[in-house]
């Protein structure tokens, strides 16, 4: 066994041969180490040095944005006005929060404390005409506004104009016309020529580039009635520009369109008695282009008997088509087909969904439904794999795959009184939320779980015509809370929230004596800025009056909220209920 001496040279025995060393330069001259090491220390630091004063330097030079601070509460008044069923939030001015879209009527002489007002004369329009505005959200203060018809039949202003977000409008006398959402100038204007007693339908549609110019186009449908029998029912039409109301043994609701129609009967001198199901609807279809507006092909022309609604739905083959309901039956058409009809020619861009071409009958375009009833409404519901569609009708509601047509459940639902709204009862799950008339002045709100239609909540509620529908906001539990509306009589409404976590609790927000002409709970940055909007005043179609358009932020409507229970047991004390809503944060979808 050999020393331990020994074990450093056998591990290393070149470093035992080798002497010191000395570096020599190229002349010979020997050079230190240490020297070469500061040089390298003093470069490094001096790196440093000159990197951490850039950066304290333009810290200061270009300064972090700062954040804009938002007015808890708002309202701008216009006086001698009407107001437009539309309230729609977009980020205009691009900071970041969402702003509030409207519409009213008005001459150009009101008196308003805008001072970026064009007058009507000035636009080329008789007074009064129809503004369109964009309000900061923020404080209030008004972007953009401009006069864009003499009368506004629809807007929507979540389309692609062109190559940027825009608003897509239709007026009368018949013009189609796009603005820049962030500027409000307008991008093109075209005259369409729909007819004197036609009414343009409600949704308007954004389909692809259909005319090969690298920019999505436009589908419009307007209606052309004509009473085949006698009228079922007298018709009052409530809320201009939005729906009707229509005052028979079942009140069942009437959809605007057909009260437009009934209104240009009127008119013409003929009465004013109509049912839906007496109505021969004459629909035409008219393609835009969306970068010049120009109109594509000729109107296409389709017969169904009692017009209701239309949407578009998009299959996972990215076909694009169109179902129309009327009160006894539901159609299906591709883009492309529709297309074809108005100009008898392809497109590329447009394709049809092989499982969607089985289900819709290839001679009658009907897709089989297992419900019963006059149909009321059509709608989009979110889902896992996609959107399915809600039929509603007037004895039960029936839930379609939106990739198949098939139908997975339907439920007893009769008497609905607006559209159904969707949010989460339950953590992750789409549910439903319709509102059903019980009695002449009272409805029965119903939460039923999405995946199967079981009720999980309901109550009643006073109600009146005219009401708004409900809303909802998604919270970070993957719930929501839900927004209702309580009708004492047509001059006092209440507004009341709702939230799965206390079942048993609705906490009463607010209280509007004003005529309601929309309202929406919106968040107005991501997962935050929670907020009411209320639109109130007089209708578009009714006397001018004072037009009010409010924002509150919802945590101080929940501050100052009264509890309501639905039972007679008080579980705990109305603060520890309103400091519970106050805790909720919300989230956004998509």
């Amino acid at each position: 066994m050999e020393s331990g001496a020994e074990l450093p040279a056998e591990i290393h025995p070149l470093k035992a041969e080798e002497g010191p060393t000395e570096k020599k330069t190229l002349g010979g001259t020997p050079r230190t180490p240490g020297r070469l090491s500061r040089w390298r220390t003093a470069a490094f630091f001096l790196a440093l040095f000159l990197c951490l004063a850039a950066v304290f330097a333009f810290s200061f030079i270009i300064p972090c944005p700062v954040r804009t601070l938002s007015q808890r509460a708002w309202n701008r008044t216009y006086s001698s006005a009407v107001a437009y069923r539309f309230l729609a939030t977009r980020d205009v001015d691009q900071d970041g929060v969402k702003d509030v879209l409207f519409a009213y009527r008005a001459s150009s002489d009101r008196d308003n404390s805008s001072s970026l007002n064009t007058s009507c004369a000035e636009a080329g329009f008789a007074p009064p005409c129809t503004f369109l505005a964009a309000l900061s959200g923020t404080d209030g203060r008004t972007l953009w506004e401009k006069p864009v018809a003499e009368e506004l039949l629809q807007v929507d202003c979540s389309m692609e104009c062109g190559r940027s977000p825009g608003c897509l409008l239709v007026g009368r006398p018949g013009s189609v016309t796009a603005l820049d959402l962030h500027t409000g100038q307008s991008l093109w204007k075209q005259t369409a020529n729909w007819g004197a007693s036609a009414v343009v339908l409600w949704p308007l549609l954004q389909v692809p580039d259909i005319d090969a110019d690298g920019v999505p186009d436009f589908l419009l449908f307007t209606a052309l009635g004509q009473e085949v029998a006698p009228g079922a029912g007298a018709v009052v039409c409530w809320g201009g520009e939005s729906e009707g109301y229509r005052e028979d043994e079942s009140g069942s609701p009437f959809p605007q369109p057909l009260c437009g129609l009934l209104e240009a009967s009127r008119a013409a001198g003929g009465g004013g008695r109509v049912s839906r199901s007496c109505l021969s609807l004459q629909i035409k279809t008219w393609f835009f282009s969306g970068k010049h507006g120009t109109q594509i092909g000729s109107p296409g022309s389709l017969s169904l008997p009692g017009w209701v609604g239309h949407l578009q739905q998009v299959t996972k083959t990215g076909a694009h088509y169109v179902l129309f309901c009327t009160a006894g039956a539901l159609y299906g058409y591709s883009v492309k087909e529709l297309h074809h009809k108005a100009t008898g020619t392809a497109s590329d861009s447009l394709t049809e969904d092989p499982q969607w071409a089985l289900a819709i009958d290839g001679t009658s375009h009907r897709v089989p439904l297992l419900s019963s009833g006059d149909i009321q409404y059509l709608e989009k519901m979110p889902g896992k794999s996609g959107t399915d569609i809600v039929v509603v009708r007037s004895a039960s509601l029936e839930l379609l795959d939106g990739q198949h047509l098939g139908s997975l459940w339907t439920s007893s639902t009769p008497h609905a009184l607006s559209k159904p709204v969707f949010g989460f009862y339950h953590s992750g799950t789409m549910d439903v939320v319709l509102e059903s008339r019980v009695a002449p002045d009272r409805k029965k709100v119903l939460i039923l779980r999405g995946s199967s239609a079981a009720v999980d909540w309901e109550t009643e509620l006073p109600w009146a015509a005219g009401s708004p529908q409900a809303a909802t906001l998604a919270t970070v539990d993957h719930r929501s809370l839900f927004f209702f509306w309580a009708a004492v009589n047509t001059t006092l409404q209440h507004l009341h929230a709702f939230h799965p976590s206390l079942p048993t609790v609705l906490l009463e927000t607010s209280s509007v004596r004003e005529p309601i002409v929309a309202f929406q709970a919106a968040l107005l940055e991501r997962s935050r800025h929670a907020c009411c909007l209320l639109l109130t005043g007089p209708r578009a179609g009714e006397l001018a009056g004072q037009v009010v358009l409010s924002k509150r932020k919802l945590k101080d409507a929940l501050a100052d909220g009264r509890v309501v229970w639905l039972n007679q047991a008080v579980q705990d004390s109305e603060q520890h209920v309103r400091d519970h809503f106050l805790r909720m944060r919300f989230r956004s979808l998509g």
